[in-house]
């Protein structure tokens, strides 16, 4: 686990610079007073469902990546681990299969069998069996850039996952899904077009984030610890991501 908090922004106070050229200028002010009051204080009683967090947070997020700037906020997408189901064929490989066409190798009998999921990843036939618990991920958002053209699906850009949790105590099991968000996204080998080089993951965890960066390897590196319902924390952040991204 990671034991280093490389940065914390604690106060309130704190002053962003006018960013209203690159991000947009229309940010709901009732945002982050709603998130703030969702988020318990640390000496009240934690929430009892996560879901209470899923408005606010779909607000602060497609506040900051806007559909009106082609991004899409998604959530729960489900996606699928990169590796293929065993089929009891080992001379069907996953690279002699092109993606979109005859059922991707794995029900030659049955074009319409096989799938793919949103990031690409191809997905057997029901004549095979459900995906097995294990096999496929739901992080509580992705977000998307829509490229052109616009109706092709696979042609989205993944900026960010984010994860939400309603307190800290939960961070140690935490940490642990979203490494494997993470792994799963290097996994899947994404083109530089799908995947932004600028790629962040968000753990929020009650009133504290946690941001991570992809390593070479598909390591989760923790990069820095902010305030969530803090202008200068969370939402500083992503705006960051949001101007690096453009």
């Amino acid at each position: 686990m990671q034991d280093t908090k490389v940065s914390q922004c604690v106060s309130s106070q704190f002053s962003l610079p006018n960013m209203n050229t690159t991000t947009p200028a229309d940010f709901p002010e009732w945002i982050l007073p709603r998130l703030r009051g969702t988020i318990p204080e640390p000496h009240q009683l934690s929430l009892r469902f996560e879901s209470y967090l899923y408005g606010p947070m779909t607000a602060l997020l497609s506040g900051v990546f806007s559909a009106s700037r082609d991004y899409m906020v998604s959530p729960q997408l489900i996606f699928v681990r990169a590796e293929a189901p065993d089929n009891g064929d080992s001379s069907l490989l996953v690279e002699d299969i092109s993606v979109g066409e005859i059922d991707l190798g794995y029900t030659m009998k049955n074009p319409a069998a096989a799938s793919t999921d949103y990031l690409g990843t191809m997905i057997p036939g029901r004549d095979l069996g459900p995906l097995r618990k294990g096999q496929f991920i739901v992080p509580d958002f992705l977000v998307l850039k829509v490229s052109v053209p616009y109706s092709y699906i696979k042609n989205d850009k993944l900026i960010a996952i984010v994860e939400l949790k309603r307190e800290e105590e939960q961070e140690e099991y935490a940490e642990v899904q979203i490494f494997g968000y993470v792994k799963a996204v290097y996994d899947k080998d994404l083109k530089d077009s799908n995947l932004s080089r600028h790629f962040r993951a968000f753990l929020v965890l009650g009133r504290q984030t946690n941001i991570y960066r992809m390593d070479q390897d598909g390591t989760s590196v923790l990069e820095k610890v902010v305030e969530t319902v803090e202008e200068a924390g969370l939402l500083s952040e992503l705006r960051i991501l949001y101007n690096r991204e453009g």
